[in-house]
């Protein structure tokens, strides 16, 4: 018998990845348009540039490789125990303790994010907010752990959706107990809605998981953008999360890192799976798949997250690449806000309600008459189908030229 195709592939639901049919279309709509130039404020890209303090720390990087003496090659598969200790210096300013062997470095929060679950048992039942970013249930697929996806209803057999609703403010609630889950993923502030959780929506799921044995893989690629001291801006703040969540993060929107791909998982060592010891699924199963499957980060880009976690990179980034964003956010509310679409969120993400428009027919008519792009929110799931998602991640310059394209041009039914 010849060769075979990994058949969970003819699971993922039809079509292309969320963002690469949004590519592949605004290239033939580019092709089709010579010379109309159109904005973005879609995808969640960073829109640079590096700040200084990172910029000196890869020079000094590249200084070194460049001599025999000074040379490195490959690195620890964990990460530069120098890095490490900045995370640990992070967590020690919310008041968390974490120790180096806990922390693994990454090329960026999203692959951890596809393949965290291959420590778990192939099983599993997983559950995942909807909407949500879409790799946490295409990576699922492909795993085998989500069964067959259903046409009619638009989802997948063994997977639970934990709906993102206005009425519910845009916090899920946990899935009934008698469905069993294992593992729970929760983007916070979520990914696209915006929203956050208080510490009592983190203790509502920490006290599911102590009840039913579920776990928490979270992902917290956007906790820089929090800036109420009475929102945890790590859920390890909450006394006696390590037992139960996994913690993904990123230095993408801290340091405008989403092409140096630097990011880190957190794996307690009183983090269990049934069966196993404290200290077992840290070093025995994600070590040992890190150093199966990777041979670490970049040299020189760990050298640059090191640089931009100093105090002063850190208040480089904020003044140079948060603030503007957040900045971004405001004009993006209040101009929506102002032509009748409420809005919700905080920034980076403004996810606006377009009724009566569907997301995708939305999505097209802002770049057809405004030429704008913005992220149709039912490409994140069922729920988004009237929603879209305003990225606040460009130049100041480039946001209000297309807020003031979207206002003059676009014609309404709202």
């Amino acid at each position: 018998m010849a060769a075979r195709p990994n058949p969970n592939f003819n699971n993922l639901r039809p079509g292309d990845y969320l963002f690469t049919r949004m590519a592949k279309e605004t290239a033939v709509w580019k092709a089709a348009n010579p010379g109309v130039r159109l904005l973005s404020l879609g995808i969640g890209d960073t829109s640079g540039p590096l700040v200084p303090s990172v910029i000196k720390g890869m020079n000094r990087a590249v200084k070194r490789q460049s001599k025999q003496r000074s040379y490195t090659g490959y690195g620890d598969a964990t990460g530069h125990e120098s890095l490490k200790k900045k995370i640990v210096e992070r967590y020690a300013r919310l008041g968390v303790k974490v120790d180096i062997s806990e922390i693994f470095i990454s090329d960026g929060a999203k692959g951890d994010t596809a393949n965290i679950t291959k420590i778990f048992h192939p099983k599993s039942r997983i559950a995942v907010e909807d909407p949500a970013y879409p790799v946490y249930l295409d990576a699922n697929v492909i795993n085998g752990m989500v069964g067959k996806f259903n046409e009619k209803t638009g989802e997948f057999a063994r997977v639970h959706y934990m709906r993102l609703l206005k009425k519910n403010g845009f916090v899920p609630e946990p899935p009934p107990i008698k469905k069993k889950i294992d593992i729970i993923f929760i983007c916070r502030p979520n990914n696209p809605t915006g929203a956050v959780f208080t510490r009592e929506d983190w203790e509502t799921f920490l006290n599911y998981c102590e009840l039913t044995g579920a776990r928490l893989i979270v992902d917290s690629a956007y906790a820089i953008f929090i800036d109420d001291d009475g929102i945890p801006k790590s859920p390890l703040e909450i006394s006696g999360a390590e037992k139960y969540i996994i913690e993904i993060c990123s230095f993408s929107k801290d340091h405008a890192f989403t092409g140096e791909r630097i990011g880190f998982t957190t794996i307690s060592h009183k983090f269990t799976l049934e069966g196993t010891a404290e200290g077992e699924v840290a070093e025995k199963y994600w070590k040992r798949y890190k150093d199966t499957f990777t041979n670490g980060p970049a040299n020189i880009a760990q050298c640059g997250a090191e640089a931009g976690s100093t105090v002063e990179g850190m208040l480089e980034s904020w003044e140079l690449l948060i603030s503007p964003v957040k900045e971004n956010f405001a004009d993006i509310a209040s101009t929506l806000s102002e032509m009748g679409f409420p809005v919700y969120g905080s920034a980076p993400y403004a996810w606006v309600d377009v009724s009566p428009y569907g997301s995708w027919e939305f999505q097209y008519k802002v770049r057809d008459e405004a030429h704008v792009i913005c992220t149709p929110g039912e490409g994140f799931g069922r729920s988004g189908r009237r929603y879209a998602r305003f990225s606040a991640f460009g130049t100041r310059r480039d946001v209000k030229t297309a807020l003031k394209s979207v206002k003059e041009n676009l014609a309404l039914n709202v």
